[in-house]
């Protein structure tokens, strides 16, 4: 009776440790996700100007893209996984890793997820859209 009970105490740990941290894990990856796309709508403000003004396109300058990219996500504490910059869009993709809190014991002691967003420039409102 003894071992049924240790067995299944051990089983019902790992069961709650994969509902709590598990939740865990979800949580950190939308965070990720979420900062991936701040981090691309920064990005997406680098307008190459020199481009627009003799063509009239919005093409991004890949350099300042990049750098405004990395330059959002070191005041986060999230790894910047890739940065791409191909015309007037931005893909950022962005890590995270979280320690977990149960599924400690059995020897899982972080959980590592990733999130990607991209954004694209766009011209302002005509008349400077405000009031």
């Amino acid at each position: 009776m003894t071992g049924f009970v240790v067995v299944v105490s051990a089983a019902l740990v790992l069961l709650l440790g994969l509902v709590c941290d598990g939740g865990r894990a979800l949580t950190a990856r939308m965070r990720a996700i979420n900062t991936a796309q701040e981090a691309a709508r920064s990005a997406a403000q680098a307008v190459d100007l020199a481009v627009y003004r003799r063509t009239g396109q919005l093409t991004l300058d890949p350099a300042r893209a990049a750098a405004a990219a990395r330059g959002y996500l070191a005041g986060t504490g999230d790894t910047p996984v890739s940065v791409t910059v191909v015309a007037d869009r931005v893909t950022v993709t962005v890590g995270h890793a979280e320690d977990t809190q149960i599924l400690r014991l059995a020897g899982l002691s972080r959980i590592q997820v990733t999130g990607t967003a991209t954004a694209h420039a766009e011209r302002g409102l005509a008349g400077g859209g405000g009031r």
